[in-house]
């Protein structure tokens, strides 16, 4: 008989009664810590003089295929990352004739499970959290697995750091385990599918219900209907979880677009005033949370390279030197006809005068107007967030442009009620470049608006020059 198969009273029994024996004949079970309805977990010891402690999760023999886990084992083993909880060994052993599973890990305080059931979380105790949690998510979706089991239990702190076991983690495509029946954090499509990274971003939406009401929403009766998300849930909470728990995997949001659409855009710092330099406009106000990198939604650039000035003064140098060629050897042979002929004593010698009034007259070609934008950015959207767009998402955005044409100051003065949009748009006016303004043949600041247009079918930015900034 294995651990699922018994009693919860009589798993906590046999957590009990192997307190002080020995796993695989080196790691001693110091003290019963808990039991689930699948496995056991004891403090351990790990030899050494400075060793950490560590924990002795111990798993039913026949929950894993034999060589294929230990082989996951030992992959993970490898896995460098502070969100992840660090898993140092895992075998198979027997104690009183009873197989199971053993897994050795870093040692966790405690988990979210433990202070849910005494208060919710405050919305800033959750984004504080998240940061983390999204982390050690993205990291494993970029390896090629699936976590499977996010839900307050899986959030353990150890130390002052969030992390995530990954003992049971999945292959991105693998079905899912039938020891465990599907629970209130499982997507609805694992039940007849493979685990995919969207099953993740679905337990986390009902994670962060649970961290603010101390409960995972309920599910009701038609799973054709969307979850209805609790109208008290403050932004960009609200709108997170509602993406979170779309029905369709394909239209649910991915971990770095909930990465960016926590943390708003950073700040661009003026840089230090020359001193021939008008005074500075002031920068953005800094924003309190701290920004993070988003891969999948980062801008794309199109840059559209103004005419060189210097190319144009050349251009006009060598039509210049042409006609003066031109000229001189139309002189030259003139000269050669007038030593080889004596001219008429009536006749003035204007032939040549006539001839050479052109070139006098010839001017340089003219430069083409410099172009007042030297590096325009569209924001790149993914095809997932186009979906979730109706009609059309505009945001403006005021930005001050120090002398030299780069930008110092990015505001928004119309927002969207999108929070992730205006971030989109703010961080992106930070990178566009213009051409100097001039006053008077002296550099000087300037303004500029750039409204932003987000729709399904294309994204556009419109750029215009505010008159005296």
């Amino acid at each position: 008989m294995f651990f699922h198969e018994l009693e919860p009273m009589n798993i906590a029994e046999i957590g009990r009664a192997w307190e002080g024996r020995m796993v695989d004949a080196r790691l001693p079970l110091r003290q019963w810590l808990g039991s689930s309805d699948h496995s056991c977990v004891y403090l351990t010891e790990i030899a050494g003089p400075q060793s950490p402690k560590a924990v002795v999760k111990i798993l039913p023999a026949d929950f894993f295929k034999l060589d294929p886990q230990l082989a996951r084992w030992r992959a993970l083993a490898q896995f460098s990352s502070p969100s992840l909880l660090r898993l140092l060994d895992g075998g198979r052993s027997e104690i009183d004739g009873t197989p199971f599973f053993f897994v050795l890990m870093d040692f966790a305080d405690e988990d979210l499970s433990q202070i849910l059931p005494q208060r919710a979380l405050t919305a800033d105790e959750v984004k504080e959290l998240l940061p983390p949690v999204l982390e050690g998510l993205a990291y494993l979706h970029k390896s090629g697995f699936v976590h499977g089991h996010i839900q307050p239990s899986n959030i353990m702190a150890s130390g002052d750091k969030l992390k995530l076991p990954v003992e049971r983690i999945y292959a991105v495509g693998e079905p899912r385990d039938k020891s465990s029946p599907p629970g209130p954090y499982d997507a609805p499509e694992i039940a007849n599918g493979a685990m995919t990274p969207a099953a993740d971003v679905w337990s986390l939406g009902m994670f962060l219900i649970a961290a603010l009401k101390q409960r995972p929403l309920p599910l009701l009766g038609n799973p054709a209907s969307a979850p209805m998300i609790p109208a008290d849930i403050p932004e960009p909470l609200r709108s997170i979880i509602s993406d979170c728990l779309a029905l369709d995997p394909k239209d649910r949001c991915t971990i770095t677009e909930i990465g960016a659409w926590l943390q708003p855009a950073p700040p661009i710092s003026a840089p230090p005033p020359k001193p021939s330099s008008p005074p500075k406009l002031a920068a953005a106000p800094k924003p309190t949370a701290k920004s993070a990198p988003s891969q999948a939604s980062s801008p794309v650039r199109i840059v559209e390279a103004p005419p060189a000035p210097t190319r144009s003064r050349r251009s006009g140098w060598r039509v210049g030197a042409l006609v003066a060629v031109v000229v001189l050897i139309a002189a030259l042979l003139l000269g050669r006809q007038l030593l080889s002929h004596k001219p008429e004593p009536a006749a003035p010698p204007t032939t040549a005068i006539t001839e050479t009034k052109p070139a006098a007259t010839a001017a340089p070609e003219p430069s083409p107007p410099e172009d007042p934008i030297r590096h325009r950015v569209v924001p790149g959207i993914s095809a997932n967030t186009k979906r979730k767009i109706h009609g059309v998402i505009k945001v403006s955005v005021h930005v001050d442009v120090d002398p030299s044409g780069k930008v110092i100051a990015a505001k928004i003065v119309s927002p969207s009620s999108s929070q992730y949009f205006n971030n989109l748009s703010q961080e992106t006016a930070q990178q566009w470049e213009f051409s100097p303004a001039e006053d008077n043949g002296a550099p000087v600041q300037s303004a500029w608006l750039l409204r932003f247009q987000f729709s399904r079918r294309s994204t556009q930015v419109v750029p215009s020059r505010i008159a005296n900034p």
